[in-house]
């Protein structure tokens, strides 16, 4: 069997991590997080959201804008373009 050098460094980096005795496992989420140099989840999901709002305004999403946003029509927006606002709910 042919095994890609890209999987075997992969594979061993696994396993070089699981026996890592950093104390990387025994440490809090927000510390395992700075070490990897990844996000949270809650950067994440923001990150997402803001994917799928630039998607709406270039509409590439299946989901209109206008169902969530409305364009602002005030004049101050310091060189940008656009400036969207949330729909108010229609709560009595």
């Amino acid at each position: 069997m042919v095994t890609l050098l890209s999987e075997r460094q992969d594979t061993e980096s696994a396993a070089s991590f699981h026996k890592d005795d950093s104390g990387l496992l025994q440490a809090a989420y927000c510390e395992r997080l700075k070490r990897l140099g990844l996000w949270s989840l809650e950067e994440r999901r923001n990150r997402a959201d803001l994917i799928e709002v630039f998607k709406m305004v270039k509409e590439l999403s299946g989901i209109p804008m206008e169902s969530m946003f409305e364009l602002s029509t005030t004049k101050h927006l310091r060189g940008h373009e656009l400036k969207l606002t949330k729909h108010r709910s229609k709560n009595k």
